[in-house]
């Protein structure tokens, strides 16, 4: 399974190369791939769901205000969704 096939909105484009990518990015970020992707309109609400019913773990990261989220099980959610998984 590629990331690099996974669609992300311009301003999220830095998270398609594996090397220099963060490790976790934030629950707006999150909310905007979602939204980008066209599974929910309210990329913030649907996110909700997704944490209340386990599929995806948010982190809270010391001194960081918003919920984290792992990139690499982003992605993976992504291909289950479409289901290439």
């Amino acid at each position: 399974m590629k990331n690099s096939t996974v669609p992300l909105p311009p301003e999220l484009k830095h998270l398609s190369d594996e090397e220099s990518r963060p490790r976790h990015i934030g629950s707006g970020d999150v909310a905007r791939m979602l939204e980008f992707w066209g599974f929910a309109s309210n990329g913030q609400q649907h996110l909700k769901k997704l944490v209340s019913c386990g599929a995806l773990m948010p982190r809270r990261i010391e001194h960081q205000r918003n919920l984290r989220f792992c990139v690499a099980a982003l992605m993976e959610y992504y291909h289950k969704a479409i289901g290439e998984a």
